[in-house]
This record gives structure tokens, C-alpha cells and sequence, in this order.
């Protein structure tokens, strides 16, 4: 598929089932390329800005984020692809008790998880996880334009939240994002799996 660009953030092992669906995604759509980071678990950052950085220098129109504890399908990538949508997410669960969605919106300057939303719809949110998220690179081009952090570009454990709190490496982008102008949106027909003792669904 042209103008597609993997980009997979690992923790040095891939799980099985991951490695499955990713060679499913690679044959049925044709890619043959993607680009792989070390992202250790306190500093995720630092892995995605690599992926970042590598995508730009190729001349890719699209960067698919998927971590290596995902699973999916092919049709996954079509579903997202078709929005047309600068940024948009798969639906896919923490390992919380219960699991919950990897999705918040604000409300007083503090991140609340979404817990309830239309089936099947594309509904906008302030923040997601990057398991299984599409972007595009206007939106890398325009986060790096503003200069946020010289040395975490794009993704960056030390920015701060509406409400001062220090943010996960996925939510800094999505409020970068924001501050250039891009909506975050998640797709609730598109689930995904995270692999944990259970692959969770929700």
C-alpha cells in the first residue's frame, strides 16, 4: 500500500500473536516496510520520537503506530484509512479492573477515560493510546514546526496537562496536536486486542 509507513515500538520482544497479525497486515496490504524502535516502559517517548523522526525522512503520507502487544486485522488499517482524518485511533482496553478504554477527554483540567460512546461511530477525544493509532504527517510536520521540546520533538514524559500533572508519552502528542489545531478521533468499530495474561477486548 503506498504512502504507508509502519511504525512499531517494541520492548524488545515481539509477542506471537502480534508477530501474527502484523505479517497478516504486511502480505494482504503489500508493505514491505516498517520502522522499528526500543521504547523502554518509563520512556516510551524517546522510542516514538525515533519512529517520528525516521518516518519524516521518508516520503510516506501515512505512519500507523502500533505497539507490539496489539492484535488486528488487515481491515483495521482500511477502516482507519478511509476517515481520511489527520489523526484517528483504534478502540482498544488497559489491563484495569475492570479494563477500561484507552481514550480520555478533559473535563476540569483533568483527564477522565470515556466510558461511555456510540457504537460503531468516529467520536472525538482529547486524548488516546498510540497501540493502534494513524497519523498523518501534516500533523508530525506541524508539532515539529512549533518547537515544543529540542530534544523530545513530538513526544515528551515532561509535558505538563490542562490540569500541571506530567503526561504519558501518547497524551503529549494528542495535546500538541491540539495546540496545533488537530482533533484526536477514535473509532469505536475498530477493536483491537491487547495482549496481556488475557488478550483484552473489553
Amino acid at each position: 500500500m503506498p504512502g504507508i509507513r509502519l511504525g512499531i515500538l517494541s520492548d524488545e520482544k515481539l509477542d506471537f500473536q502480534f508477530v501474527v497479525s502484523l505479517m497478516r497486515l504486511a502480505d494482504a496490504r503489500g508493505i514491505t516496510k516498517a520502522l522499528f524502535a526500543n521504547g523502554d516502559v518509563g520512556r516510551l517517548d524517546q522510542g516514538r520520537n525515533v519512529v517520528a523522526k525516521a518516518f519524516l525522512e521518508t516520503d510516506a503520507e501515512w505512519l500507523l503506530w502500533i505497539d507490539t502487544d496489539m492484535v488486528f486485522e488487515p481491515q483495521h488499517l482500511d477502516q482507519l484509512l478511509a476517515h481520511k482524518q489527520p489523526i484517528v485511533s483504534g478502540l482498544y482496553y488497559r489491563a484495569s479492573d475492570p479494563p477500561t478504554p484507552c481514550m480520555m477527554r478533559y473535563k476540569d483540567k483533568q483527564a477522565r477515560v470515556v466510558k461511555d460512546w456510540p457504537k460503531k461511530k468516529l467520536i472525538a477525544v482529547d486524548t488516546a493510546g498510540f497501540g493502534f493509532m494513524l497519523t498523518h504527517r501534516d500533523v508530525l510536520e506541524k508539532i515539529a514546526s512549533k518547537r515544543f521540546s529540542p530534544t523530545h520533538p513530538w513526544f515528551d514524559n515532561a509535558q505538563a496537562g490542562p490540569g500541571g500533572q506530567s503526561l504519558a508519552d501518547d497524551s503529549s502528542f494528542c495535546v500538541r496536536a491540539a495546540l496545533c489545531g488537530y482533533q484526536v478521533l477514535v473509532d469505536t468499530s475498530v477493536r483491537i486486542g491487547h495482549i496481556k495474561q488475557a488478550v483484552l477486548y473489553g
